[in-house]
């Protein structure tokens, strides 16, 4: 009997072992599933520049809402803006700005979104929106988006500069040059403040992540 006990105890603990094991190599590999990086494979934005091209309007924007347009890379500035899910920096554009200037002056890197008025706090806010459904499985800490460090926008010459570019390449400069002194541009800078941005469902068809531009020329102050 007694020798009967020390095999069954045998097994046991051999049972609880193994166990273990498995329990502990599942948990590395949800580790690798959920990655950041895995994370970003599997999402796709709803890129203003790749839908316009399948419009037979050439012109920006798709939406009589919008009030010009952001083009940022997403990447984590803490990562050198080479992967990760994150804002690394953004630029603005006219709202009006043609297919071929964009074409032109966008990255391969970068996506263009939206920027609309929120007329509840009367703020700009970008709307960085999915092509396709939210990926499951992946927490709310993997799937937010990652602003590392405050992101600023000026609008001085060299920004100037890169919109006289879009102009001059484009066959409605002159509406371009209005918009460039009203609205979204009347204020000098914007900043993105530091933070993580949660999905939210309700924006577009799949969700999508929201940016308010903080308007605020104090801001230079602290950049210079």
């Amino acid at each position: 009997m007694k020798t009967k006990l020390i095999l069954v105890a045998f097994l046991l603990g051999i049972g609880i072992l193994a166990s273990c094991s498995l329990e502990e190599s599942s948990f590395v590999q949800n580790e690798t599933e959920f990655s950041e990086d895995d994370f970003v494979s599997h999402v796709e934005f709803y890129d203003l520049l790749s839908v316009v091209k399948t419009r037979t309007n050439p012109t920006m924007p798709p939406n009589a809402k919008t009030k010009g347009l952001l083009r940022a890379r997403i990447a984590r500035k803490s990562r050198g803006c080479n992967s990760g899910f994150g804002l690394c920096d953004f630029k603005l554009l006219p709202k009006s700005t043609s297919m071929i200037a964009l074409e032109q002056t966008t990255a391969s890197d970068e996506y263009v979104f939206e920027v609309v008025l929120d007329e509840s706090s009367n703020s700009y806010k970008a709307n960085l929106l999915l092509a396709h459904p939210l990926p499951e499985g992946f927490a709310e800490e993997v799937s937010s988006l990652k602003i590392d460090d405050d992101i600023y926008w000026i609008k001085d010459e060299e920004t100037m500069a890169e919109i006289n570019e879009i102009m001059a390449i484009s066959s409605n400069s002159e509406v371009l040059y209005d918009e460039c002194q009203t609205e979204l541009f009347s204020a000098d800078v914007y900043a993105v403040s530091t933070e993580n941005v949660l999905y939210d469902s309700t924006l577009g068809e799949y969700g999508g992540y929201q940016i308010e531009l903080v308007d605020n020329v104090e801001l230079v102050n602290e950049i210079e």
